[in-house]
């Protein structure tokens, strides 16, 4: 017959085996779930409908599974070890029911398991169907799906045309002049002779032959030429939906031919931005379907490459934002500064005697949880905020306006908060730290509310830090001039002080209620204990059978006179503690006048209940106590395990009660402040709020100046469109802009975006060159002096 020890066991294998089948089901889920699209029709055209494996290379779409599954899991693991640990009702009594919070666990496995089927079964734009969803997005964006295609399809549509026609070293003379009579059977001689009398010029013109050599190029894929033909190719161009795309596309460009040849120009006459977004439109369609096909054919980086120099663009800028992640690594070193720095409040108490704080252990680690929180909610927030409006951006939905501010900073602060509070959970789990920051509903309620507000600021300051470094002038982008950043110090005085508010709140509302919890869980232990006792248990070595009838009788007095005291006189906390003490006493003299009897003794002879019954510290009697300790051998008859299971029952019952004494007194005292040479009040704010002040400011200052920084390397590349767009205002308006003032000025018609983001972002930046082409923007205060008569000012040359 199996023991309580082997019953146990069973039972943690029972539970372990729950775990692990829920994880078994979410992993075959989320493998099938994966390859299902998370984009829309703009952003890969005609090939919208194709799953993501198709829209990446091999290697890269199993890196991006990968990421997706461990995602889940992780979710996953956190419910799991959120249930059981924080909404048991009783912790206090975990020895006494061990079966019962296996149980739990199980049911909390189970629950978590059909939570997450449940989000990734609903449809994508409801409530549940938003949490799989962003996490799928997530692992497709770290998969490059679909940013391998649309990548290489910026790339291919902006290489340089002069490259490819007049000057390409890959290839010999007669090459370059086969290319060159193939390009004129598309557009003609005279607009080819336009292009090579100035070939630096990037017009309406140029965007046209870049267009047509993709359009040449992809005929060359179709009709399966020499030199770029492959089975795995052919395969794909043979298929009939990609036979009428090809065919589409043929069609395009004989519109697009005739609509540029017509002698009124009939696209001057619909709209500013129509004719360049046309040819902008069907050069975006021709590199997707290139893109598409070579990802669906390369095996890897090195294949996709090859191909490449076959269809001669060996040189293709394959991401245009490949400094995004120095960008983004570096605002998070910013972060991590202030976090560091915070640390040195930390251990300043401990190097100085002045501060009057006596630094434990427990309170070193609890500061230091408070650093790894503060750290965690502003690089998730940063993150979350960079990702979900670079996204509107990609997809012309952003502008600087209240209702998108409004739309991303509650989303993104959500987001934030649900992240921060999974990735916290499996990190303090891991630990075991977990115990210190939520210990019951109340306190896990409290710390997502903390997460909630704290990421809910930092978002709306980081909307304002992002607006604000895309109107910096270049002129006030030095390290010095970001220190001095008033939005951040602000940021940072406000974080500090809902931080410090909240703390002090919530520490206040636990202080005035927890000895009655306290107290409640107490009475209802010892109203549990007093039938055993007076039974007279049959196992003379348990813990609490040193206790006779008669000893219930003072403690009860005690308990009594303690509760009218918390109910009438809450304030008279020094007469309580007597009580608290009183009944610390009592027990100790009791097990003290029985040391050597044994009981309770596990074989050193310590039976030590309280090391200062006075002031209710425990011993070593009770602190190493544990119920497995007791368990009987392999072999004991049904009726012996029963008893040892009540046994072990009663004492973890007793224990409860002992160890709840001192938590108690605790309470008590800190109702009074009296934490310890002011040791409660520089963990529960001072040092929180000097924590908020220091990582919010790190986080403040590095967004902007870094985010600045990034948009001003595009503006300033030798190949970016920053250069493009000082040719395009050169020609437009000749010597009467000043570059770097038109580049932080904000038009209305592209949502009161710069031009220096605007460029960073391929459909604002389209829009962008076409209205400059047509003069359609008024350049307001971007220098000179007002001409008179005139809202409109005279402006100053360009600089080189």
């Amino acid at each position: 017959m199996a023991s309580y020890r082997d019953i146990l066991q069973l039972s943690d294998l029972r539970s372990l085996t729950t775990y692990c089948l829920g994880l078994l089901i979410i992993i075959m889920y989320a493998k099938d779930k994966f390859n299902m699209p998370t984009y829309d029709k703009e952003t890969v055209g005609p090939f919208a409908q194709l799953p993501p494996q198709s829209l990446t290379i091999d290697s890269r779409y199993q890196w991006g599974r990968t990421v997706y599954v461990l995602l889940l899991a992780a979710l996953y693991t956190a419910i799991s070890i959120i249930g059981p640990t924080i909404f048991d009702s009783d912790q206090s009594n975990a020895n006494q029911s061990k079966l019962g919070l296996v149980a739990s666990a199980q049911t909390w496995q189970v629950a978590a398991a059909t939570f997450l089927i449940s989000t990734g079964a609903a449809r994508d734009d409801s409530l549940l169907g938003r949490i799989e969803l962003f996490i799928r997005q997530y692992a497709h964006k770290v998969a490059y799906i679909p940013g391998a295609v649309s990548d290489l399809a910026f790339s291919l549509r902006n290489f340089k045309v002069g490259s490819w026609l007049l000057n390409d070293p890959s290839i010999d003379g007669a090459k370059l002049i086969e290319r060159r009579s193939s390009l004129v059977a598309l557009v003609g001689e005279e607009r080819l002779k336009k292009f090579e009398q100035n070939p630096d010029l990037d017009d309406e013109a140029t965007a046209f032959l870049r267009a047509n050599i993709l359009f040449l190029t992809l005929s060359q894929i179709f009709n399966k030429s020499p030199g770029i033909s492959n089975p795995r190719l052919d395969s794909l161009t043979d298929l009939p939906e990609n036979r009428d795309a090809f065919e589409r596309l043929q069609n395009n460009q004989r519109n697009l031919l005739a609509k540029i040849g017509s002698p009124d120009n009939k696209q001057e006459k619909e709209g500013p931005d129509h004719l360049y977004a046309d040819i902008q439109r069907f050069a975006r369609e021709i590199s997707l379907t290139i893109a598409v096909l070579l990802s669906r054919t390369a095996r890897n980086g090195n294949d996709l490459a090859h191909r490449l120099d076959e269809l001669g663009f060996p040189s293709v800028y394959a991401n245009n934002r490949s400094d995004h992640v120095g960008y983004v690594f570096l605002v998070s070193a910013f972060i991590l500064s202030g976090a560091i720095f915070s640390g040195l409040f930390l251990l300043a108490p401990m190097l100085s005697r002045t501060v009057g704080v006596d630094w434990t252990n427990r309170y070193l680690l609890s500061g230091l949880l408070t650093i790894l929180t503060g750290l965690l909610i502003y690089i998730v927030t940063f993150r979350v905020l960079d990702y979900s409006r670079d996204k509107l951006l990609d997809a012309q939905a952003w502008k600087e306006t209240l209702e998108s501010y409004s739309t991303v900073a509650l989303s993104s602060s959500a987001l934030s908060s649900v992240i921060c509070v999974v990735s916290a959970t499996l990190i303090l789990a891991l630990f075991n730290w977990l115990q210190y920051v939520v210990f019951n509903p109340m306190s896990f309620i409290s710390f997502v509310l903390l997460n909630t507000i704290i990421a809910a600021v930092g978002t709306a300051f980081g909307i304002l830090y992002f607006r604000q470094a895309a109107r910096l002038p270049r002129s006030r982008l030095s390290f010095l001039a970001a220190l001095f950043n008033g939005t951040a110090f602000a940021h940072a005085c406000l974080a500090a002080l809902v931080v410090g508010l909240l703390n002090t709140v919530s520490y206040s509302y636990q202080v005035s209620t927890s000895p009655k919890e306290i107290y409640n869980r107490i009475m209802a232990d010892f109203a549990a204990l007093q039938p055993i006792i007076e039974s007279k248990p049959a196992d003379t070595k348990a813990v609490y059978s040193i206790l006779s009838p008669s000893d219930l009788k003072p403690i009860s007095r005690n308990l009594n006179k303690l509760g009218k005291l918390l109910n009438v006189n809450p304030d008279q906390a020094e007469i309580q503690l007597k009580e608290v003490s009183a009944i610390c006493i009592s027990l100790h003299n009791k097990f003290d006048a029985q040391s050597k009897s044994g009981v309770g003794d596990d074989g050193d002879g310590s039976t030590q209940l309280f090391e200062d019954p006075k002031d209710c510290t425990l011993g070593s009697l009770l602190s190493s106590y544990s119920v497995s300790n007791r368990l009987p051998t392999t072999g004991s008859t049904d009726i012996a395990v029963q008893q040892q299971v009540a046994t072990s029952r009663n004492e973890g019952l007793f224990s409860s009660f002992v160890f709840s004494l001192p938590q108690l007194y605790a309470s008590i005292r800190a109702t009074k402040g009296h934490g310890g040479s002011g040791i409660v009040e520089y963990q529960i704010w001072i040092f929180p709020t000097i924590v908020a002040f220091t990582v919010a400011l790190g986080f403040g200052i590095g967004c902007r100046h870094w985010r600045a920084w990034w948009l001003y390397n595009e503006a300033y590349r030798v190949d970016g469109n920053g250069q493009k767009l000082r040719e395009f205002l050169l020609r437009a308006y000749g010597n009467e802009l000043d570059f770097d003032k038109c580049l932080v000025f904000p038009i209305s018609s592209l949502g009161n975006l710069t031009p220096l983001e605007a460029i960073r972002y391929e459909d604002y930046c389209v829009r962008l060159f076409a209205k400059v082409q047509r003069r359609q923007i008024e350049w307001i205060d971007c220098g000179g002096d007002k001409a008179s008569g005139s809202e409109r000012t005279q402006l100053h040359a360009v600089t080189a």
